[in-house]
């Protein structure tokens, strides 16, 4: 290993055309492009991941949606928290708004549940996310 590394630090001048070996390692003379080939492999598994984790988010505020219809208003609250807004649509039921963000702060899913008299009647996701979408029960 000592030797190796002396071979390192002090290569021969035909050093271009050189496999150097370091214990079970072997450096390859187009060390620079290999480096160059895992950054950008490290930069699309990243944005990869980064994607899947907003994917992961719609789908759960989209699956879980329908399950609340014809539950009370406080177990929404009690699985979702506070809502980002409420609104009241045109016949009269309150619209509670949850959203599904991205990383940076981006909403990519949408999902409004519809409520009258304290009880859930309806449910709506949209957005950009690929499991983001559907509806269930009244959309009044």
């Amino acid at each position: 290993m000592i030797f190796a590394a002396r071979r390192c630090l002090h290569p021969p001048n035909n050093a271009h055309s050189l496999t150097l070996k370091l214990g079970q390692a072997t450096f390859p003379p187009n060390g620079r492009k290999t480096m160059r080939n895992s950054r950008v492999t490290i930069i699309f598994v990243s944005a990869a991941l980064l994607t899947a984790c907003g994917t992961m988010g719609s789908a759960a505020l989209s699956s879980e949606g329908p399950s609340l219809v014809g539950r009370s208003a406080s177990d929404l609250f009690a699985a979702k928290g506070a809502p980002v807004r409420q609104l009241t649509s045109p016949s009269g039921a309150t619209i509670y708004v949850y959203e599904a963000h991205n990383l940076y702060g981006a909403t990519f899913c949408e999902a409004s549940f519809f409520v009258r008299d304290q009880i859930v009647v309806g449910f709506s996701a949209h957005g950009l996310g690929v499991t983001c979408g559907g509806s269930a029960g009244r959309l009044d």
